[in-house]
């Protein structure tokens, strides 16, 4: 399958999670969706590239999806990266917070207090705090994170399964 039949394809089967995606189908369609939005992003229409990316954003991980289930595999698999992301933002971000919360909680703040005042106390309150040394779980999170994504490109890299499998009946066996 070459470039312009994957993206066809792709875009046939728009939000298609059952099924199977070959690899050309998958890899042409990926890989130029990245080549367009990084076109965008060099030449500066960093809007259009956001277009881009929100009208292909469901397409590609619908075609990933179906690559999954044409290498026998679950295309939930799809979502551990991401969840991973999330949990080290939330895990960072909650660091953060900690000593913000503490120092934040011990203010002088009255109902007489005005805002601007509001604002000062606040910000001497903050003086001194480094955002970056109260994160002490980033590298790990990035580590698992950049582990499961690279997991994720092993299994969208791997051979079809011409046996039946778990996921959908074989590709010989779905009418095109």
């Amino acid at each position: 399958m070459g470039p312009a039949q994957a993206i066809k394809s792709c875009f046939m089967s728009y939000v298609t999670f059952s099924g199977h995606a070959s690899r050309s189908e998958f890899w042409w369609f990926w890989g130029t969706t990245a080549v367009v939005l990084c076109a965008c992003s060099i030449v500066g229409l960093d809007s259009l590239g956001s277009l881009v990316w929100l009208g292909t954003i469901l397409p590609i991980l619908a075609v990933a999806w179906r690559r999954m289930h044409d290498s026998s595999r679950s295309g939930a698999l799809l979502l551990l990266p991401a969840a991973t992301m999330f949990v080290s933002i939330y895990v960072a971000l909650f660091a953060a917070l900690g000593p913000i919360s503490e120092r934040l909680a011990k203010l002088p703040i009255t109902p007489e207090t005005t805002l601007r005042e509001m604002q000062e106390l606040q910000t001497k309150a903050l003086e001194g705090i480094e955002f970056g040394s109260s994160l002490p779980f980033s590298p790990l999170a990035l580590a698992v994170f950049s582990a499961g994504a690279l997991w994720m490109i092993y299994f969208l890299t791997r051979p079809s399964d011409p046996h039946p499998n778990r996921c959908d009946p074989p590709p010989s066996e779905v009418a095109p």
